[in-house]
């Protein structure tokens, strides 16, 4: 299976596609401006507020897809998954 990166991965609607994805057997890279409130087992990478592009590049590595859920970086999570020619779920 892939290995997705969620981005905004503490929303509400993250976490249910979260579940969704993992039900389907797929590897997560949850990346989040401030981190959990509660345990994951997934790879969890806080990212802060205003990550440059270069910076999210480099959390995708190794990623398939790219999904941003809500995040208030959205151009630069965009700008990075052109630059990674990683697919991207907006």
């Amino acid at each position: 299976m892939a290995t997705i990166a969620l981005v905004g991965a503490t929303s509400t609607l993250a976490g249910h596609i979260a579940k969704r994805l993992r039900e389907n057997g797929h590897t997560l890279r949850l990346l989040s401006a401030t981190g959990a409130s509660e345990p994951t087992d997934a790879e969890l990478v806080v990212v802060g507020d205003t990550p440059t592009c270069s910076a999210c590049v480099q959390h995708l590595h190794g990623v398939d897809v790219v999904v941003l859920v809500a995040t208030p970086s959205r151009r630069t999570w965009v700008d990075a998954a052109v630059t990674a020619a990683c697919p991207l779920v907006d």
